[in-house]
């Protein structure tokens, strides 16, 4: 695979839905080890599409207002929790832990019409690293990249698997057999609501409420019951890493920079007098270097996929970067390395907030509006073009949420003496969030030292 690490190559590879390339045959090992391929793992082009025409019916305006309400149902839930843990002085927190658990139990009942109840009870934890191991096995294996690929499928999908197969093939299997369960009784619950007319208007309005309505304006067709349980259980896999990544990563710049942490909770504190005023509207977008802290941390940190998305040049081919490749070349871009690309941010190893400000933002002299606009113009931080996570403008304003909720709630900071099972989150001594990559991005901690904010309303939840 020739590997490129420019925005111009990203932008001619992924962006545009006429590009002369498709995925490679390597996602198609992916959902090897089920029936029905995910909108990820789907290699035709005109099949693509109708999927994803189908599947963005969930995320229209109306679809996010409807999830941002489990958002922050479970939002409410995460605070309370982590009040009574840290209690009133100085404790321990496994950001990655409450992440994940937030995350699980938020797209759980936005994707499968059960919570998790993670944050709370201890039973279903084990759900989470289930949903990573399959796909971590088949990565580190690398199976779809030998050459006996299709006898490979064959063995993945194959029921003796699960028992040779390892902890990694159980939990693969065991969490679409769980998701396969639990989406075939919430849509026979909406289904049942639709032919009695029972709920009215009061119906739940999920992912799985929006895919059943969702029609093809191209073919009229809908999802079958399998591609709808099989991009269902993706939705809330993908979902769920995404997000938590994303807080992990962001909490751990912020806790390691105290000028942007501190600023950035001052500017939180002064637009919100309590914690319930902190929603998607006027006052959040107003907290404008929030926002370039979440998007400094994203660029350090990636919250989804790090190694390059492979494609394969059809056809007449393509030119990248004003070089030509005929049929059969497989292309792709490393986003973690473009990020780090010196020749568009500048000081890449910097945790620079300002570089994503405007000086009308307050942002120093050290970046013109040039600056500004070169950095934002080639970062993808979901991944690029009309085939990157679907959910990305649902995850991107809940995500400012809930980080405008801990700045508020809690000071934090590095953790002190940690024990051998935690971890800084720190790769090495580089000063840098440690990413495992396993086609999805995973990660370890941080382990972070809450305090709950002294004063009127500081517990408000």
């Amino acid at each position: 695979m020739l590997s490129y690490n420019t925005g111009s190559a990203a932008r001619s590879i992924y962006a545009s839905p006429h590009a002369n390339v498709r995925k490679s045959d390597f996602h198609l090992t992916v959902d090897a080890s089920v029936s029905t391929p995910s909108l990820f793992s789907i290699v035709d082009r005109e099949k693509y599409a109708f999927r994803r025409r189908v599947v963005s019916q969930a995320f229209t305006e109306k679809a996010m207002n409807d999830a941002s309400e489990f958002y922050l149902k479970y939002s409410k839930v995460l605070f309370q929790v982590l009040h009574e843990k840290v209690g009133t002085g100085w404790a321990k927190v496994d950001i990655e832990n409450y992440g994940s658990w937030w995350t699980a139990d938020t797209m759980g009942d936005l994707t499968l019409g059960r919570s998790f109840n993670c944050l709370t009870e201890p039973t279903f934890r084990r759900a989470i690293p289930m949903m990573r191991n399959g796909l971590r096995y088949i990565y580190w294996f690398q199976a779809g990249h030998l050459p006996f690929r299709d006898l490979i499928d064959y063995v993945l999908a194959h029921p003796i698997l699960s028992r040779y197969g390892g902890q990694s093939a159980v939990d693969n299997r065991n969490y679409f057999d769980f998701c396969e369960t639990a989406i075939q009784e919430r849509i026979k619950e909406e289904q049942d609501a639709f032919v009695t007319g029972a709920g009215g208007g009061t119906r739940r309005k999920d992912y799985i409420h929006y895919l059943l309505a969702a029609v093809d304006p191209a073919t009229g067709k809908k999802l079958n019951s399998s591609e709808l349980k099989s991009d269902a259980s993706l939705l809330l896999a993908a979902g769920s890493d995404a997000m938590s990544n994303a807080i992990a990563g962001i909490m751990f710049y912020l806790a390691r920079h105290d000028f942007a942490r501190d600023r950035a909770a001052a500017e939180v504190r002064h637009q919100f007098a309590s914690a319930d005023d902190i929603i998607q509207g006027p006052g959040l977008a107003a907290c404008t270097y929030v926002e370039a802290c979440v998007l400094e941390s994203m660029r350090m940190a990636p919250p989804v996929a790090t190694s390059p998305l492979e494609r394969v040049t059809l056809g007449n081919g393509i030119e990248v970067d004003g070089h030509w490749f005929p049929a059969g070349i497989t292309l792709g871009v490393c986003f973690y390395a473009l990020n780090f690309n010196e020749t568009i941010h500048k000081e890449p190893y910097r945790f620079w907030p300002e570089r994503w400000l405007s000086s009308e933002d307050g942002a120093t002299n050290a970046f013109t509006a040039e600056d500004v606009q070169q950095s934002k113009s080639n970062f993808f931080p979901f991944s690029a073009g009309h085939r990157y996570y679907p959910a990305r403008n649902l995850a991107s304003r809940n995500l400012k949420v809930v980080i405008a909720n801990m700045l508020w709630h809690f000071d934090f900071r590095p953790a002190r003496n940690l024990r051998a099972d935690e971890s800084s989150g720190e790769e090495g001594q580089t000063g840098l969030f440690c990413i495992e990559d396993a086609l999805i991005s995973i990660v370890h901690g941080p382990v972070l030292e809450f305090k709950a904010r002294l004063g009127d309303n500081a517990s408000s939840s």
